[in-house]
């Protein structure tokens, strides 16, 4: 329902969630979004009052959405798990709840290049500098080749994936149980997918 009563189908938008402040770079995003070639949309999950806020819809490009806050838990988790990638540009250091939260979701996500966030994502995102030349480009490329390649999916299954994406269908988490000293290769104990109970669990944590 929520994807419907914002125009949206799934694996169809890019998800921008933040405040509308100079810090967290919206303005940059939207700009650079605005100069890619794609029918796909740009939601702005956001809200702000001052005038920098109310500089940011660009009416004219009817592929960039500005529905306000989003505060509703369930339709914050239907959106970051629809959409094609989540941009995060908070500059702020720290590690971002936000950037941990759609990596929590298994949303590809394209963060700023900071120390932290850099840390945070590894190989499992793409990073970027403060220009609109190379968020722009990085967009591109992730529209291009969607990633396969880097994380070594093999082609006979792409396919298969891209069709799951837009049929839209169930999703299902497992856990891999590893064991790891720091001394050798992680070896692998057991692959579960019938009763995971978390996304990461280790002794440090338990």
């Amino acid at each position: 329902a929520a994807l419907d009563e914002l125009g949206l189908e799934p694996r169809r938008y890019f998800l921008y969630v933040t405040r509308f402040e100079p810090e967290n770079n919206p303005l940059m995003v939207r700009r650079a979004f605005e100069a890619v070639e794609t029918d796909m949309k740009l939601l702005f999950g956001g809200s702000g009052t001052d005038a920098y806020a109310k500089s940011l819809p660009n009416r004219k490009d009817p592929r960039i959405l500005f529905p306000g806050g989003i505060y509703d838990a369930d339709e914050v988790k239907v959106l970051h798990h629809n959409c094609y990638f989540l941009l995060h540009g908070n500059q702020p250091g720290g590690t971002s709840l936000g950037l941990l939260k759609a990596m929590g979701f298994g949303v590809c996500a394209m963060t700023l290049d900071t120390p932290d966030n850099a840390y945070a994502i590894r190989d499992a995102g793409v990073t970027y500098q403060l220009s609109v030349d190379d968020i722009r480009a990085k967009m591109r490329d992730l529209l291009d080749h969607e990633l396969f390649d880097q994380f070594l999916i093999p082609t006979q299954y792409r396919d298969y994936l891209r069709r799951s994406w837009e049929e839209d269908q169930h999703t299902i988490y497992g856990r891999f149980d590893l064991a790891f000293d720091g001394s050798f290769q992680p070896k692998l104990l057991e692959y579960n997918a019938y009763t995971p109970t978390a996304l990461l669990e280790a002794a440090v944590v338990q």
